[in-house]
């Protein structure tokens, strides 16, 4: 009597779509899987490695430093593609409009020179030394769990401040990303981490505002203002003027 002996096929079956699943889509998800463990690997070595180079703080490695900043960037880039190609597959997942909003999100290359006086009140390469200055993360961590970039928080927080506009509009118009309650997170961020770092500047001390000459300033801002809104608020701006010697 024959017997016909063959290896059994490796379970490959996920319990959230086992029944879903086709062969092809398995070995698929298998596949990203062990890709996704490499890079997990690779990831924390480089941050081992960025970890020593910044402790040495050496001018000679800073083109070192440079180079393993930029790989780790591109390491999340590919996290991120493969883990929504793994998600995609094992749930179902649309990953089109995703993958659509990562491309889209802003940074200030994506702004010409034109467009920053405009929308922030501010030239380009004056927005830059302001983020230096205010010390701005490279990321910023929500309460939520949500990440974004500091310089995209920074930019949603004075766009919103110099136009007004509503939050809704400016994630999908302008940022191209999200909607009210993540416009509404970051310009609450921003306005907190200006206030929280900075506001010992400003606070009780007129002194910084006349030597600024910001004080003939904020008066034209209000006159203007109030102007806008009726006469029948001449009258304390007059007062304004009157207290500060203006």
């Amino acid at each position: 009597m024959l017997f016909s002996v063959r290896k059994p096929r490796k379970k490959l079956a996920y319990s959230k779509r086992a029944n879903g699943l086709t062969s092809h889509q398995q070995v698929e998800c298998k596949k990203i899987k062990k890709i996704l463990q490499i890079l997990s690997i690779k990831k924390r070595i480089l941050i081992k490695l960025l970890q020593t180079l910044q402790a040495r703080n050496d001018d000679d490695e800073l083109e070192e430093l440079e180079r393993k900043e930029s790989e780790m960037k591109r390491l999340d880039i590919a996290i991120k593609f493969y883990t929504v190609k793994y998600l995609r597959i094992m749930y179902w997942f649309d990953d089109e409009e995703y993958i659509e909003q990562i491309r889209r999100r802003k940074d200030l290359s994506h702004f010409s020179r034109m467009d920053c006086p405009i929308f922030f009140g501010f030239r380009k390469q004056d927005l830059e030394r302001i983020m230096v200055a205010l010390r701005i993360p490279d990321f910023v961590y929500m309460p939520d769990g949500s990440v974004l970039k500091g310089v995209e928080v920074f930019l949603r927080g004075l766009y919103e401040l110099r136009t007004g506009e509503n939050q809704h509009r400016i994630s999908r118009n302008v940022f191209g990303f999200g909607d009210q309650p993540l416009q509404s997170r970051a310009f609450s961020w921003f306005i907190d981490y200006v206030y929280n770092n900075f506001h010992h500047l400003v606070h009780d001390n007129l002194e910084w505002f006349f030597r600024n000459g910001l004080i003939e300033q904020s008066a034209e801002a209000i006159k203007n203002k109030m102007h806008d809104l009726g006469t029948k608020y001449e009258t304390v701006i007059s007062s304004f003027l009157i207290y500060f010697r203006i």
